[in-house]
């Protein structure tokens, strides 16, 4: 798929990002009576998908610490699901 005219945007299509912009646009103007214009809303999503695309770019840069970084295992027939969760000393309730 193309972008056109040429915006810069090449991770993916532009059509998502339209889609909730115009969502967004539409939540301000019913709970929050503002209006935006057809060109404030699609500038919005460009906006966003480029902020989102440049994101991508630098997690691959980023790196952990080697003490923060685990090794696991991976099976072949395994799914690998990957949590967080958060501990009391206190109490000693977990969640």
């Amino acid at each position: 798929m193309i972008c056109l005219p040429p915006t810069g945007l090449h991770l993916g299509p532009i059509f998502p990002w339209l889609v909730w912009a115009i969502w967004t646009a539409r939540n301000y103007l019913t709970f929050e009576d503002r209006q935006f214009t057809p060109e404030d809303t699609v500038l919005k999503a460009l906006v966003e998908a480029k902020e989102w695309q440049n994101a991508q770019s630098t997690i691959d840069t980023i790196k952990l610490h080697p003490r923060h970084q685990k090794s696991h295992r991976n099976y072949e027939d395994a799914i690998t699901c990957f949590t967080d969760g958060a501990w009391s000393l206190d109490t000693g309730i977990a969640g």
